[in-house]
């Protein structure tokens, strides 16, 4: 039983390193610093894609224009050869009218000297045992005067196809 003085001893005991409040800041640091570090780094590759896409677009929009211009061009094209063609088919369409009137025409003032041919001719089938000499000479000279006209307007005829085909300068 023998009392000593009580010694007392003051110590503490530390959390470890890593449960400090130094330790917890600076996590939070850390932690706050790599989504910022990320989020920058997301941000500038999608404005560097932006950037891309951005002349990928210009570039396919140039290329657009020029097809664009050179199908516009195009169309011009086909619409004054359309146009005329238009014209050369009015052309054509008168032309062929022209052409229609003419051998109407045509047929009109052949059929005169034939139709008298034919009926002098035919006359002097019928009649020619009661014609005299003089009525016979003056059919004759009748019918030669028919072929002689009709001669005349075959011969025009050919003179204007020879013409018409650049044979014979105007």
């Amino acid at each position: 039983g023998l009392m000593s003085n009580e010694i007392v001893y003051r110590f503490s005991i530390r959390p470890p390193w890593y449960k400090t409040i130094w330790f917890i800041i600076l996590m939070a640091l850390i932690i706050v610093f790599v989504i910022y570090s990320f989020i920058r780094y997301r941000v500038r590759k999608l404005e560097n894609d932006k950037m891309i896409l951005q002349k990928k677009v210009d570039e396919q929009t140039a290329e657009i224009l020029k097809k664009n211009i050179a199908l516009t061009g195009q169309k011009n094209e086909i619409l004054e050869k359309n146009a005329a063609m238009e014209k050369t088919n009015l052309e054509l369409t008168e032309t062929n009218s022209e052409k229609d009137k003419f051998f109407s025409i045509l047929a009109h003032d052949l059929r005169g000297p034939f139709g008298a041919i034919l009926g002098l001719t035919q006359e002097m089938v019928d009649e020619l045992p009661n014609l005299n000499k003089e009525e016979i000479s003056e059919i004759v000279k009748m019918i030669q005067s028919s072929a002689t006209s009709l001669f005349r307007l075959l011969e025009n005829l050919l003179n204007w196809a020879r013409m018409k085909q650049g044979q014979i300068p105007f």
